[in-house]
């Protein structure tokens, strides 16, 4: 699977195993924002920068990393789509 350029990670993961994975796929298709939206979504955002700065440290420069815990899902979903003007697509994921 490939990702477009926004990714909107819907919390809670269940499968905490697969999350490297996840972000070494954003990584890889050049992903350019992963946004994460849901219970404990601040705890996984920094394990996502965690798994970020494993990968490279320029890498983890260069791919921000949002979190949406105080904001209703459309909004956080409104952010992820309108992200650099919507250009690049976007898609929801739940692993």
């Amino acid at each position: 699977m490939s990702y477009p350029k926004v990714v909107l990670l819907i919390t809670p993961v269940s499968h905490m195993d697969r999350l490297q994975s996840f972000v070494e796929q954003c990584v890889q298709d050049e992903v350019e924002l992963i946004a994460v939206f849901g219970p404990d979504c601040e705890c996984i955002h920094d394990t996502i920068d965690e798994i970020l700065l494993e990968i490279d440290t320029e890498v983890s420069n260069n791919l921000p990393t949002s979190w949406h815990d105080d904001e209703p899902y459309e909004d956080a979903v409104f952010f992820a789509r309108n992200y650099k003007d919507g250009r690049g697509g976007f898609i929801e994921v739940r692993i």
